[in-house]
């Protein structure tokens, strides 16, 4: 079961799988339909988000800087500005307070994913890449080894939920809510409320995706895969959904 994250840009729909492309680099740069595209990975919070890496009329292209709060830090060629990954924010630079466009990324399976996009395109190589000291297999192997043993320093409590539980979280209407994996196992089809909102929510045990949508226009939300500890940090007032 191949692990991607799915973007659709105008007409155009492309997978790019987790394991054997993402991960190992934690940042790939593409461009799909002229817009320029950032998939990027933080293997300490266990998160895969797309970014329009765009400022302006200005296309970004990003590598990896370092550590901060918890996370992964960017840096962009352009103006070597510093980014963090949870955000798309930019914390030092030329673009001070900016905050790159989140995508809606879907972390899901390439079997579920061609069956919604039958068309889509596959990002099987990375042309840009180098010949690193490990192979994929043990740089995979080496981060699941160290990732689940290292908590770095951040400002937020982490209380609430265990540090490495996966949650799904959702910001929609100036509230941020986190849905824990291990209280949807037993759930398929639910509705939640944001705020006064009614929001409808679709969980994929198969793929391990939770999708969402407002009940009133119909409109898809980001939904975005933590673990807890970096989720948190970066949403410290967010609400714990629980299947009670």
């Amino acid at each position: 079961m191949t692990r991607i994250i799915g973007l659709t840009i105008g007409q155009r729909a492309i997978a790019y799988p987790l394991d054997e492309v993402v991960i190992p680099r934690h940042i790939i740069n593409d461009e799909i339909e002229y817009t320029a595209i950032l998939i990027s990975y933080c293997a300490l919070c266990q998160s895969a988000l797309a970014f329009k890496a765009e400022v302006g009329k200005q296309h970004l292209y990003f590598k990896v800087a370092g550590v901060w709060r918890r996370n992964m830090i960017m840096i962009d060629n352009q103006t070597q500005s510093l980014w963090q990954q949870a955000t798309g924010e930019c914390i030092y630079g030329t673009y001070k307070g900016t905050q790159l466009e989140l995508l809606p990324g879907e972390n899901t399976t390439w079997g579920v994913w061609q069956g919604k996009h039958p068309d889509s395109l596959f990002a099987e190589t990375c042309f840009e890449s180098r010949q690193g000291i490990l192979s994929r297999k043990l740089m995979l192997k080496a981060l699941n080894f160290v990732t689940p043993k290292v908590t770095m320093p951040g400002f937020a409590d982490l209380s609430g939920l265990p540090q490495r539980e996966t949650v799904f979280g959702i910001s929609f209407n100036g509230v941020s809510k986190a849905y824990p994996l291990s209280e949807l196992n037993t759930v398929f089809q639910f509705t939640d409320n944001f705020n006064g909102k009614d929001v409808e929510l679709f969980y994929d045990q198969q793929a391990n995706y939770l999708a969402a949508k407002d009940k009133e226009n119909n409109q898809t939300l980001i939904v975005e895969k933590h673990w807890w500890l970096g989720w948190k940090e970066f949403h410290p007032n967010t609400e714990i959904w629980s299947n009670n």
